[in-house]
């Protein structure tokens, strides 16, 4: 589902850049996309997501732990958003 880039500049950060997809049916895609962003706000990640009819797409940038804490989080979660028996 999701890939990190790691960002290899001198200034010391460890700042990463997360691509990722799924494809899956939302049961209410209004309230996870706003979850959804809730949780970049909370973990101060920057991009762009887009919550669709036919899934998720997003390309995320931010701190590796911050990263990392949004894929763990978005994948115990998700599951409850999803319709039509779709997992995630």
């Amino acid at each position: 589902m999701a890939a990190l880039a790691q960002d290899e500049s001198d200034d010391g950060r460890d700042y990463e850049v997360l691509l990722f997809y799924k494809y899956c049916a939302f049961a209410d895609r209004a309230a996870f996309r706003d979850a959804q962003q809730a949780l970049c706000a909370s973990l101060g990640l920057a991009g762009r997501l887009r919550v669709a009819e036919d899934g998720l797409n997003g390309v995320l940038g931010g701190r590796r732990a911050a990263l990392e804490a949004y894929v763990a989080e978005t994948t115990s979660t998700a599951p409850r958003h999803l319709g039509g028996g779709d997992t995630f």
